[in-house]
């Protein structure tokens, strides 16, 4: 299947996330648009030449819609029929959705709300989790059981973690703790101490 080999070999090549490009923005230039399509493209698959946005359909541009169309099987002719531009168009979503961070989650509804109360095991547990996380990253904080409950090692692990944030040592994960702790999380799982 097309799509499958295209998200194969897109995350077999440098990990430089893709320009970009809302294609509203480039509605009313639609060679630009398809220049910068197949210019992101090019860093994928060294066969198709990458070409600079120029929104002049010349020669260059045309070498360029030619290998792409020699590497995804369509009819080599170099120029843009429907096919061509939707198999382009698709090219360039799938690496841009590949290399793009992913989707966090928003456990607050509002910012007034905080972790520690009955009825929010979910957010309980995601507290945990990256609490424990951190205990094994920093000497400083214990690695936390995981239950799904409030209980007194969470909240002394929450009080902990306030105190060495300079927050404020309430025990309940606010927005100022919840973001403390997945700034940190965060940070930690893309550069590990160990």
């Amino acid at each position: 299947m097309m799509q499958d080999s295209i998200l194969e070999n897109a995350m077999d090549v440098s990990m430089q996330a893709p320009v970009r490009v809302d294609p509203d923005a480039l509605r009313d230039k639609p060679v630009q648009q398809l220049q910068t399509f197949l210019r992101e493209i090019a860093r994928f698959y060294p066969e198709i030449p990458a070409i600079i946005p120029d929104n002049i359909f010349g020669p260059e541009t045309t070498q360029s819609v030619y290998a792409f169309q020699a590497k995804f099987n369509l009819p080599a002719n170099g120029e843009v029929d429907q096919a061509t531009w939707d198999a382009i168009y698709n090219v360039y979503v799938t690496i841009a959705h590949s290399m793009s961070a992913p989707r966090s989650i928003a456990p607050f509804v509002n910012a007034g709300v905080e972790i520690g109360e009955e009825g929010e095991e979910d957010k309980i547990y995601l507290v945990q989790v990256m609490l424990r996380h951190l205990g094994r990253q920093y000497v400083n904080l214990t690695v936390l059981a995981v239950s799904g409950r409030y209980d007194a090692a969470t909240r002394e692990a929450v009080c902990r973690f306030q105190q060495l944030s300079r927050l404020p040592v309430t025990g309940m994960v606010d927005k100022a703790t919840w973001d403390e702790i997945t700034d940190l999380y965060n940070a930690s799982r893309c550069n590990p101490t160990q």
